[in-house]
Formats: structure tokens, C-alpha cells, sequence
């Protein structure tokens, strides 16, 4: 059955609507007095005065019985409001039970049963929970593509009009506690200094004053230290990073390039974290990309790994 069904009570059962002659108002008096001299006498009355026979007192104690019946299905609490509206139709003296057939409509939804069993306004169901998918996604990141892509993502950060790299330090419980990228010192003004990579004196290009990704990522912590913590940058380090993370006890650098392998600067980086014992490797993705589409968020959501 529908929350919402609705089932009409007639409270009289039937007639034409009008009313029974020398029944107005002002003619009936008390219930159970007589009629005027000369009025032929109806014959015994019924249920208080209404001068109708045994068959209306039938209808009558049939919507009685169908209201009470109604009544059991509705909550504790909300019958006294149906009775009060019956009590009202019946009047004094069942003057407008006279009237004709009256109709009300009772919900059998609690929620919808207002004063009087008037119907209020329905209200707004919740959602079925079929709407809802029941499964996790399976295109998230995984941890390690979303350590080298904040690393990536770091890198934009950089003012290098040449190369932008950016490095993550991850903690032994997949937490980030601490991120950097390629930029002049703090106080150093980024339009004053040199970004070129060549010139006639080493003092006119980068190289002498850049902190390099590695370096701001570790000064940059949020924890006390960044002991046995992983590192992820986009390239392979030189060797003055190299003893930065040796002495801060970092124990793994994982690479996304290794462009410079053959430097000697990247040479003596291998060398020094073989005989300090940190290890390193090249990542290898499992997605060429990672979009992040602001746009995203006012849509349902989608593959975001390509």
C-alpha cells in the first residue's frame, strides 16, 4: 500500500443534499422536542433529534464504524484530531449531518496528517541508497604516484625559466612533511639575480645562487626531523644534495629522471649514498599523466588517470 493512499469516509452515506423539510435552522429547537401543532408527528426519532428513520441511523453508525476503523490505523496521539473534526460535522442536533454527504480525505502517512486530518504539504524523501555507487573507485592514485606528483606538481612553483623541479619527502606513514622547489634564496630578490645557464663568469649565471628542490624540501619540514623518510623528486641529484640527505637521514630517493647520469656531479652523488647506505631507483609510473581539471568538481566523477 502507498504511504500517501487516501480513503474518502462519507459521513452521512448518501442522500441528495438537501435538507430534510422543517429542519432549518431556528425550526428544529432542542433535540427531541416536538413539532409544532398541526405538523403531523414523524414517528419515533433517531441519534438525537434528527428526525431520520432506522435506514440513515444504519448509514450513520457505518461511517461511525469506518472512521473508528481508520482511526486504529493512524498513531497514537493524532486520533483525538479526527475525532474533533467528526464531532464538528456532527453538530448540535446533526444539523449538518442533514446537509448531505460530506467527504473527508485522511492520509495514512503520519507525516503528511496535519490538524483536523488535513493533509500538510508532503516533504522532501531522501535518496535511495541505490543512487549511491557501492563500490570504492579503482582509478585513484596510488601512493606513489601522488608523492611524485606533488613533487611535479611543486615544480610549478619555480621561477627557472629553463628547468622546474620539485621534490616530496614522505614520512614511514605515507605522510608529507615536506615539499620544495628550485628558487632563489629567502630575502633574494628573483628579479635581480641571474637564471641563465651560461656566460663569461660563473658568477653572471644561476648556479652559484639557486637552492636546488632537495634542499628547500628538507629545510622546509614540518616535523622534527626527516629521519628515514623517502624523497621523491623529479631528477636525479647532485652531489651537494646528495650529502644534504645523507646528514639528514634520509634513507631512499626515489627519481623520475636521470638525465644527467653521466655528470660528475650525479657521478659522486651514486657514490656517496652507496657507502652511506641510501638506496635509490628510478620510478616508473603507471599513468604518462595526471590531470587535474578544476572543473571536475561540478560533474560527477570521472577517469582522471591517462
Amino acid at each position: 500500500m502507498s504511504s500517501h493512499l487516501s480513503i474518502k469516509i462519507n459521513l452521512l452515506g448518501g442522500g441528495d443534499g438537501r435538507r430534510p423539510a422543517g429542519r432549518g435552522p431556528g425550526a428544529e429547537g432542542r433535540p427531541g422536542q416536538r413539532a409544532a401543532a398541526g405538523t403531523p408527528h414523524p414517528g419515533p426519532t433517531c441519534c438525537r433529534g434528527n428526525g431520520a428513520g432506522p435506514a440513515a441511523l444504519g448509514q450513520r453508525r457505518g461511517a461511525r464504524r469506518g472512521l473508528r476503523g481508520v482511526r486504529e490505523e493512524l498513531p497514537r496521539g493524532r486520533r483525538g484530531r479526527v475525532g474533533a473534526s467528526r464531532g464538528r460535522h456532527r453538530g448540535a442536533g446533526g444539523a449538518r449531518l442533514a446537509a448531505g454527504p460530506v467527504t473527508r480525505r485522511v492520509s495514512l502517512d503520519p507525516f503528511c496528517i496535519g490538524a483536523a486530518g488535513h493533509q500538510r504539504a508532503p516533504t522532501l524523501s531522501r535518496p535511495s541508497r541505490s543512487e549511491f555507487p557501492c563500490e570504492k573507485r579503482d582509478d585513484h592514485l596510488e601512493w606513489p604516484e601522488y608523492f611524485m606528483a606533488v613533487a611535479f606538481l611543486s615544480a610549478q612553483r619555480g621561477k627557472d625559466p629553463n628547468s622546474q623541479v620539485g621534490a616530496c619527502v614522505v614520512n614511514a606513514e605515507n605522510k608529507i612533511v615536506g615539499t620544495g622547489y628550485n628558487g632563489m634564496p629567502n630575502g633574494c630578490s628573483d628579479d635581480l639575480l641571474p637564471w641563465r645557464r651560461t656566460a663569461d663568469s660563473i658568477l653572471d649565471t644561476k648556479y652559484p645562487y639557486v637552492c636546488h628542490a632537495e634542499l628547500n624540501a628538507v629545510m622546509n619540514k614540518n616535523s622534527a626531523d626527516v629521519k628515514g623518510c623517502t624523497m621523491y623528486v623529479a631528477l636525479f641529484l647532485c652531489n651537494e644534495c646528495a650529502k644534504l640527505i645523507i646528514q639528514a637521514g634520509i634513507k631512499e630517493v626515489i627519481f623520475m629522471s636521470d638525465k644527467y647520469h653521466d655528470s660528475s656531479e650525479t657521478t659522486a652523488a651514486r657514490l656517496v649514498f652507496e657507502t652511506a647506505g641510501v638506496s635509490f631507483g628510478k620510478f616508473t609510473p603507471k599513468c604518462s599523466q595526471i590531470v587535474i581539471d578544476f572543473d571536475s568538481v561540478h560533474s560527477r566523477p570521472s577517469q582522471k588517470l591517462q
